[in-house]
């Protein structure tokens, strides 16, 4: 068959389409099938200024923009020989720990904010990460790990849901989170604007809080907690997206606090 310029251009659109929405649906959820927030008592919401969401205590005050562009390119890349002060430590991998659907509670830390959480029959991850580089451009600067995952990827269990803190880089992975909602189509329980930074990605499987707000998943609590931080992925987007800890509770209880400083507010969490 001979396929000219015009009809190749045509047939390859709609194969690139067909390609994409086979994409899409290994993570698309209709929106009625997501869980409704619900307002917890006493935990006071996040507010913007603006367009940017501000913190709960106003003593904090960010880097300048030096430092942090600094920060981002310089700090612990390539460019700059990185300082240890000491070796850490690496305890072996041990598969017999992680128990699929076990009623015993697990967690595992798998490195930096990355854990792994097994509570009645459930597992969970907190901001995933399993790149070897986090940052802007693919990774070309920003910060290298240290040492590799503490539990390779292909050794997950099934992943029920994943609890994301902040957008900053090395908490919200691109390639992680896009290898998640492939294997495991697990359900992204988010901050306020992370919810749209998936579904540009094609990840649909997701449902987003303020602080002071919960919802029911794999039949835990998420309650949606104040942080004292900030987000940004750009210098363009800055607060833009909220930043939150997160506490799940079960027949017992964790708390992810995610990046934050300490503050006033704990006392309400």
């Amino acid at each position: 068959m001979i396929v000219r310029t015009g009809q190749r251009a045509v047939l390859l659109l709609v194969l690139a389409l067909v390609a994409s929405a086979g994409e899409a649906s290994l993570t698309s959820v209709p929106a009625s099938t997501l869980p409704a927030p619900t307002v917890v008592p006493g935990l006071q919401p996040a507010q913007r200024v603006g367009s940017a969401f501000r913190n709960l205590d106003p003593a904090y005050h960010r880097a300048s923009l030096w430092t942090r562009v600094h920060s981002v390119i310089l700090g612990g890349t390539w460019l700059v020989r990185e300082h240890r002060v000491a070796p850490l430590p690496l305890a072996p991998y041990d598969p017999t720990l992680q128990l699929a659907d076990s009623s015993r509670a697990t967690v595992t830390w798998i490195g930096h904010s990355t854990v792994l959480v097994q509570l009645d029959g459930v597992n969970f991850l907190t901001d995933p990460t399993w790149a070897d580089r986090t940052g802007p451009f693919g990774g070309l600067v920003g910060v290298r790990r240290y040492t590799p995952p503490g539990l390779p990827f292909d050794a997950l269990p099934r992943i029920d849901f994943v609890l994301i803190s902040h957008d900053h880089y090395d908490h919200l992975d691109e390639p992680t989170v896009r290898r998640l909602a492939r294997t495991f189509n697990p359900r992204f329980v988010v901050p306020l604007g992370i919810k749209a930074w998936l579904a540009d990605r094609g990840i649909t499987n997701a449902v987003e809080l303020n602080w002071g707000e919960s919802v029911i998943v794999a039949g835990l609590k998420v309650v949606c907690t104040p942080a004292q931080h900030g987000s940004g992925r750009t210098i363009a987007d800055q607060g833009r997206r909220l930043w939150a800890s997160w506490a799940v509770l079960g027949s017992k209880r964790f708390y992810f606090a995610g990046d934050t400083g300490y503050y006033r507010h704990f006392k309400d969490t």
